[in-house]
């Protein structure tokens, strides 16, 4: 439980209100020998002109709830839920500033992209 806390204080480190705006979501689906494993990755910029972009890595994603009305703006929060010995799901993230995104995930990772061009 410790590592997913050290996870999430570096994700708040980053100051993740900076980066609001949705521009990308990717949806992949991995083969596994049983079926297969859903990952989404989400791009949010930032909120001024050539800002950096935040790309966020979920693993394992499960629960994933979208409501158009609320893509202008989001703030993603991430939690350890990783106590409620859910079968791989360690992390809750949700939307706090327009309830636009929610999801369960084994993991994830995210870095900032500068932007060119």
């Amino acid at each position: 439980m410790k590592g997913h806390q050290r996870k999430i204080d570096e994700y708040i480190s980053l100051k993740p209100s900076r980066f609001g705006l949705p521009t990308q979501f990717e949806w992949c689906l991995v083969p596994l020998d049983k079926g297969y494993s859903q990952h989404l990755t989400i791009h949010l910029s930032g909120m001024g002109p050539g800002a950096d972009e935040l790309i966020l890595n979920f693993k394992e994603v499960r629960e994933v709830k979208f409501s158009c009305h609320g893509l202008a703006a989001v703030l993603l929060e991430v939690r350890d839920i990783s106590d409620r010995q859910l079968e791989q799901v360690a992390f809750e993230v949700k939307d706090t500033e327009n309830a636009a995104i929610s999801l369960l995930c084994s993991e994830f990772s995210f870095f900032v992209s500068a932007v060119t061009g």
